[in-house]
């Protein structure tokens, strides 16, 4: 029973590893997909912004984000931010993909980002070994 409780959870955590991570200037981090970040534009009067990032947000993020952080919505999941207030985009991988150089990031979205991966790391290290078997030698 333990072994199937334990691949459950492994399971459930999957989502996880294959989400992309949007993460505010405020520190916060928004677990979806991204689809689109637009080039710079003349100001649009429906988001107020001259550049926009669409991300798709899983439905257990979605109540964590700041309204005013919302320059627009295409759907129940899907969401527009301005660019000014992303802080960093990083895949599944690791790779960053907003924005395109890391110098600009801030410190603390480095030490976030390398948090974030060993926290994902830990929590698989911790199933796997649950599924195998280990137990400490006493």
């Amino acid at each position: 029973m333990k072994k199937i409780i334990s691949i459950l959870l492994l399971l459930s955590h999957t989502s996880l590893l294959f989400a992309d991570t949007l993460i505010l200037k405020s520190g916060q981090k928004i677990e979806g997909k991204l689809i689109s970040i637009s080039e710079e534009h003349e100001l649009d009067p429906n988001t107020g912004t001259t550049s926009e990032i669409t991300f798709n947000i899983y439905n257990y993020s979605i109540k964590m984000i700041p309204n005013e952080m919302i320059v627009g919505k295409v759907n129940e999941s899907i969401y527009l931010f301005d660019q000014q207030s992303v802080d960093v985009i990083i895949d599944d991988q690791g790779k960053i993909l907003f924005p395109k150089y890391d110098k600009w990031l801030s410190s603390e979205a480095k030490i976030g980002m390398l948090l974030g991966g060993l926290g994902c790391f830990f929590i698989i290290l911790t199933n796997v070994i649950s599924i195998i078997g280990f137990e400490p030698i006493s």
